[in-house]
């Protein structure tokens, strides 16, 4: 966030649970790279006050917010696949997660990734 994120909007990251679940390896360099495009490009399009980052970590999975406080856009497939938001929904579902964007116009947006951390046995 200190590198990415101007000094004048606000920011926070915010972790819940124990780190030591989060396996040392490709999931987590692919949720640092989803979460780090996320504040990319809530910096480059939002014009947002604040920014967070919320990881929420449990034994079975990650869940993770980026949200900001800025100007939002419509949801419609042609906006969302040309804001670089295309790579970051492919590195969740290539780990067997779900990628969601949700904004409204000047009310911000909100990136939320779920990346099971537990693979479930495929019969």
């Amino acid at each position: 966030m200190r590198i990415s994120v101007p000094s004048d909007v606000e920011s926070e990251v915010l972790v819940e649970g124990e780190e030591e679940h989060l396996p040392a390896d490709y999931v987590r360099d692919q949720q640092y790279m989803i979460l780090r495009e996320g504040v990319r490009n809530a910096v480059a399009h939002s014009e947002a006050d604040s920014i967070a980052v919320e990881v929420k970590i449990s034994p079975r999975e990650v869940v993770s917010l980026v949200w900001d406080h800025g100007l939002g856009f419509e949801t419609s497939e042609a906006v969302t696949e040309g804001m670089g938001l295309k790579s970051m929904r492919e590195r969740a579902e290539l780990l067997d997660g779900s990628f969601e964007v949700t904004s409204e116009s000047d009310r911000g947006a909100v990136v939320r990734v779920r990346l099971p951390l537990i693979r479930e046995k495929r019969r």
